[in-house]
């Protein structure tokens, strides 16, 4: 087994955001008023950037094809071909010349920045320094003024492609706190996923951020009184092939009194980390329906259990369940939890052990709709796949209503 990934849950929050910012200057303080004062924005939604794709090799491996599952049992050759994309928006900021910037969606960081000079350094690790502005963000024909962001003066390592991150945690200084949206959502979908490449990530704040379908599950949103700005669920169980894992022990998810433990929501982190006595678990149980010696992927991947991808290509891959408090199940595609690498040729499980806290990663997440009623402190998750059917069929309907409309 590769080694334990063994990170507190401050670790593991710093993997998944990567980025510290140093702020050396105070922004000029808004009168309550002007907050009061500021344009209401009901609701906004905003593609990912189709071609930060071209840009994210060295950040993340090329982005999801969800192959489909059209039999009842899924095999190994459905795995993810690559990992999950970032969510990477534009926005536009300032008045009266405005430009565009690019931002990293992280709902694990409390801030919003934007790179205001072009300096920008490679390295491993992720940062910024600069000081604290307000200016004028623009969202559709709305125009709201006095946002506070981060203007940086030099960047260090790589946001995925992006000159900024769009903090939208819990934070007093992340947008949704800002502009007081009391929901949003994403869909983390891959290009890829139809033939004409026009399933793109998607995010949506206020009014936009509902489900699609009658079919969403919800569960609480928690928080912590160590991390208050981060997103937490209470995992309550695991299913492999509908068996519920009861060797798990029973808290190892807990979110504790002293606010550590617990299981956090991440848009940047690839990989799922559990605690290690789930994990050990999930990966014997996974690894007992898979019929194949395990190669070790941990030099090559960093990666635990792996297998030679050909040999996987016609192997039953056990399904796996995430129970979640309330009893909403998410199930997952074997593209959500293995990974193939083309250049090694190895097929690997996208799960780590950690200890402190758990992580759902963005391959995980992929392929279901994440809607986060902040107000209301809850998760409702639905697959991308029925809600973008059902706006398909909503817009279906549509047409020959509004063209009944222009004829009488």
């Amino acid at each position: 087994m590769a080694r334990s990934m063994a990170m507190s849950t401050l670790l593991l929050l710093a993997a998944a955001s990567l980025l510290s910012l140093q702020l050396l200057h105070p922004p000029p303080v808004a009168s309550a008023a002007a907050v009061r004062a500021r344009p209401k924005v009901g609701g906004y939604s905003a593609k990912s950037r189709p071609w930060v794709s071209k840009l994210v090799a060295g950040f993340l491996k090329k982005q999801l094809r969800n192959r489909g599952n059209k039999q009842q049992q899924q095999l190994g050759g459905e795995a993810a071909s690559g990992a999950a994309p970032p969510l990477v928006i534009n926005i536009t900021v300032g008045t009266p010349v405005a430009q565009t910037v690019s931002g990293l969606v992280d709902i694990t960081s409390y801030f919003v920045w934007a790179q205001c000079a072009p300096l920008t350094y490679g390295g491993s690790a992720a940062n910024t320094s600069g000081y604290l502005a307000t200016d004028t963000f623009t969202f559709g024909a709305t125009a709201v003024p006095g946002v506070v962001f981060g203007c940086s003066d030099a960047s260090y390592g790589d946001f995925a492609g992006a000159s900024g991150v769009i903090g939208i945690g819990r934070g007093n200084l992340s947008l949704i706190s800002q502009l007081q949206f009391g929901k949003f959502s994403y869909q983390l979908l891959a290009p890829e996923a139809t033939d004409d490449g026009s399933a793109d990530s998607v995010i949506r704040f206020g009014d936009d951020a509902v489900p699609k379908t009658k079919r969403g599950r919800s569960t609480p949103l928690l928080s912590s009184t160590l991390f208050p700005d981060f997103y937490y669920v209470n995992l309550t169980g695991v299913r492999v092939d509908g068996n519920r894992l009861d060797a798990i022990p029973a808290g190892t998810f807990d979110l504790r009194a002293n606010g550590t433990g617990g299981v956090i929501l991440s848009s940047t982190t690839p990989v799922t980390y559990l605690e290690e006595a789930a994990y050990g678990v999930v990966r014997a149980a996974v690894a007992s329906r898979i019929d194949l010696p395990a190669v070790n992927g941990s030099a090559a991947l960093e990666l635990d259990l792996c297998y030679n991808a050909s040999s996987m290509a016609k192997v039953k891959v056990p399904k796996l369940t995430l129970v979640f408090d309330g009893g909403a199940e998410m199930d997952l595609s074997a593209a959500n939890y293995f990974y193939i690498d083309n250049d090694t040729g190895l097929e690997c499980l996208t799960m780590l052990p950690s200890q402190g806290g758990s992580v759902l990663g963005t391959l995980l997440q992929t392929g279901t709709n994440m809607i986060y009623d902040v107000d209301a402190g809850r998760l409702t998750f639905e697959t991308a796949a029925a809600a973008a059917a059902a706006m398909s069929q909503m817009t279906m309907m549509l047409v020959p209503l509004v063209a009944s409309l222009l004829l009488f």
